[in-house]
């Protein structure tokens, strides 16, 4: 569970915002038909990736997941590496990079983030 303390840590280029809306779903492959997806919660996400919450998952660094994110009636197929675990109370935190990610959700990240700034110049 812990990570290699050794090693050095990936800097993100920009802030992680949270994301309202955004379902997050692991997905495991039992077949090549047949898809099982376990939710677990997104607690941000930035255009290199993004933090999740399970109490259920077990992964470490380097550890490849696909992801699928929901927004409205569109889905997100990504791919993505746990950079970091740690856990808090007792749900394990994940940071994933994203190997892959669609356009698509690109542009959604900058409207999240473009909301986010919004937000905050407003208060």
């Amino acid at each position: 569970m812990k990570t290699n303390p050794s090693e050095p840590r990936v800097q993100r280029l920009e802030p992680r915002i949270p994301s309202p809306g955004l379902t997050l779903a692991i997905v495991h492959r039992k077949f090549i038909w047949l898809k099982d997806y376990e939710y677990c919660d997104l607690l941000d996400i930035n255009h290199g990736g993004l933090r999740l919450a399970a109490s259920w998952l077990q992964a470490g660094a380097g550890q490849k997941l696909n992801l699928e994110l929901y927004f409205e009636r569109e889905i997100f197929p990504t791919r993505g590496v746990v950079t970091h675990a740690s856990v808090e109370g007792k749900r394990h935190h994940y940071g994933v990079a994203f190997i892959y990610a669609p356009n698509e959700l690109d542009r959604l990240v900058d409207i999240f983030l473009r909301e986010h700034i919004a937000s905050n110049v407003a208060q």
